[in-house]
């Protein structure tokens, strides 16, 4: 069965397909079906109401769990992000103490503050990260244990007494209540994670070329074979990192926009 598949051709599937047609259509694809047939004066079935309830739940809970994914893949961005410029800092360092002629003890007294700067700020993103979480996975377990127990009353309503239209509407708003304000979180957070993204590519790009450059000021200092072959050998090495981060960033960025595309039609 694939997505293509209508819901007014669910006469042709076996049993065990149509309890399936649940996830392979977004609850507003699903709403908007069982409203036409409302409007052709069809008669929606309890399966079918039940069916886009359940949808409305999953889609819910799928959202909850995607904001708490999201939340710790962002602190995990800012720790390597804090790693990386960790060890930018650190060279950069090195080669301005080295051009000043600093005394040894001077150099290491430098490096030592440095070095418990940036612990402390590993330290803290770490237990961060760790606190979200643990956080999310309390609450991730609360909401599976809502959800098997019934006792999720977020969708919840009295549906005696109403018809198929009224109980359409009811979906609708608690649609537009509970899992649109999710939807702008969870893009709000995939601009977050993207924009970590990048700054860490254009951070690594940066500390590879940094590194290259010196050979290269070098051999024009010298002008020496041997200076000038190393720095050859240190400008392709760079582009070969450059061109391997950024394809892996691409990488990355276009495997999640895909993911989320078919999560959402899931």
């Amino acid at each position: 069965m694939t997505i293509a598949i209508s819901l007014h051709q669910s006469k042709e599937l076996s049993p065990e397909e149509k309890d399936l047609r649940i996830y392979y259509y977004p609850f507003t694809y699903f709403h908007s079906v069982l409203s036409r047939k409302i409007q052709k004066c069809s008669k929606v079935t309890e399966k079918e109401m039940d069916m886009l309830k359940e949808k409305l739940t999953g889609e819910w809970k799928w959202k909850q769990y995607e904001v708490c994914d999201k939340l710790v893949e962002n602190c995990t961005f800012k720790l390597q992000l804090t790693f990386i410029t960790m060890l930018l800092c650190a060279v950069v360092s090195k080669d301005i103490l080295d051009m000043a002629r600093l005394d040894f003890w001077i150099q290491c007294c430098i490096f030592g503050i440095e070095s418990v700067l940036f612990l402390v700020i590993v330290q803290q993103l770490w237990c961060q990260r760790r606190q979200i979480k643990s956080e999310c996975e309390s609450e991730k377990k609360i909401i599976e244990e809502d959800i098997e127990n019934g006792c999720n009353t977020r969708f919840c309503f009295d549906s005696h007494n109403k018809s198929d239209k009224e109980q359409l509407m009811i979906l609708k708003n608690l649609y537009s209540q509970e899992i649109d304000p999710l939807n702008e979180k969870i893009q709000l957070l995939h601009n977050q994670t993207f924009c970590w993204t990048m700054f860490s590519t254009s951070v690594i790009i940066l500390f590879c070329w940094y590194c290259a450059a010196q050979p290269v000021m070098k051999a024009f200092k010298t002008g020496s074979n041997e200076d000038i072959k190393l720095a050859r050998r240190s400008v392709a090495l760079a582009v070969w990192v450059t061109l391997q981060v950024s394809a892996i960033t691409w990488k990355e960025i276009v495997g999640k926009g895909n993911r989320i595309f078919f999560n959402f039609l899931r």
